[in-house]
């Protein structure tokens, strides 16, 4: 009796390429940044890259609020993966209360491209000028 038939060796092969080609193992893992500056560098990039125009996610969202010609300052803190915990307007601008809230609902749901140890938050100040 042989151990592997050519049927056998087809299906692994099969299995083998399925898997191989299975999006999960290309996906970008997040990379970990341990130092308290890079941390803050980067998520402050990260918040002006996404606020430039055109094509800035925070910025597509911010079109479509009313513009309040304002600068606000927010204190945000960020954890675990790259998630923005809080969102604190020090500076409450010379908007109008209904575009702060706005801001910071935007700014809490923005993700962030990369991860943190563990139990670790991470507290900056960040300037909108809207």
């Amino acid at each position: 009796m042989q151990l592997f038939t050519s049927k056998w060796i087809k299906r692994l092969l099969i299995i083998g390429f399925l898997l191989s080609t299975h999006p999960y193992i290309y996906s970008q893992s997040k990379v970990l940044l341990s130092d308290e500056k890079q941390i803050i560098e980067q998520a402050v990039r990260e918040l002006n890259s996404a606020f430039t125009p055109p094509e800035g996610k925070l910025y597509q969202a911010l079109s479509l609020l009313p513009v309040s010609n304002s600068t606000y300052i927010f204190d945000i803190t960020v954890h675990k993966k790259g998630e923005i915990a809080t969102v604190y307007a020090v500076n409450p601008g010379e908007g109008t209360i209904a575009v702060r809230n706005k801001l910071e609902i935007i700014l809490r749901q923005f993700q962030l491209s990369f991860k943190m140890p563990k139990n670790n938050r991470y507290k900056f100040q960040y300037t909108i000028k809207y």
